[in-house]
């Protein structure tokens, strides 16, 4: 719940870099809930805003990315990815709603 309160406060004064931390911190708490694809969401985001700012610590969300992948195997994180990519924005934001 924090971590989705501070996305929401960095989103609303547009602290970039804040939002790629939190979608990359809210996506390991969903990943511990084994809500996976909430999770891979959150770090497709967070990848996209880390790449966008020049972030030098993505190499941290693409490892969480990887760790993903390896929990669910290739065969089902690639269904998942093909799943959750074309919408990650809006599984986002109805989580947020929530």
């Amino acid at each position: 719940e924090y971590y989705e309160q501070a996305l929401v406060i960095a989103s609303e004064i547009g602290d970039r870099w804040g939002e790629g931390i939190d979608l990359n911190n809210l996506g390991v708490a969903l990943e511990e809930k084994k809500k996976y694809h909430e999770a891979l969401a959150c770090y497709i985001i967070a990848k996209d805003i880390r790449t966008q700012i020049k972030d030098p610590n993505i190499k941290t969300t693409e490892s969480n990315i990887d760790a993903l992948k390896g929990t669910l195997g290739k065969k089902e994180y690639d269904r998942l990815m093909t799943d959750v990519v074309p919408k990650a924005e809006e599984i986002v934001r109805e989580m947020l709603k929530a």
